[in-house]
C-alpha cells in the first residue's frame, strides 16, 4: 500500500528504485535471451493452437483433467504491482 500512515511513502520507494529496477532489466534481458520461456507464454499462438487440437483429441476420452503449474497468475499480479509502483516512482520525481 502507498502512503505514509500505512504504506510506504515516495521516500521509501525512491531508496529502493534503483535495485528494483537493476533487477528488473536483467529479468527482461534474461526473457529475451530465452532464459524465462514461460513469460512468452502468451504470445506463443502456435501452443495455443496445438493445446486446442490436443484438447479437441481428448474430448470425451477423460474423467479428470490435472492441470499443474508454475502459479502464473500470482506471477502476473506480482508484476503488476511493480508497474505500478514504478509508475508512482516516476509520478513522484517528477
Amino acid at each position: 500500500m502507498i502512503g505514509d500512515r500505512h504504506g510506504i511513502n515516495a521516500e521509501d520507494l525512491k531508496a529502493i528504485a534503483e535495485k528494483t529496477a537493476e533487477a528488473v532489466k536483467k529479468v527482461n534481458n534474461d526473457r529475451h535471451a530465452g532464459g524465462i520461456p514461460y513469460r512468452d507464454l502468451p504470445y506463443d499462438k502456435q501452443m495455443l493452437k496445438d493445446i486446442k487440437k490436443m484438447a479437441d483429441q481428448l474430448k470425451g476420452k477423460c474423467k479428470n483433467f490435472v492441470v499443474l503449474g508454475i502459479g502464473g497468475s500470482a506471477l502476473d499480479t506480482h508484476f503488476d504491482d511493480c508497474i505500478i509502483i514504478f509508475k508512482y516512482i516516476e509520478f513522484a520525481s517528477t
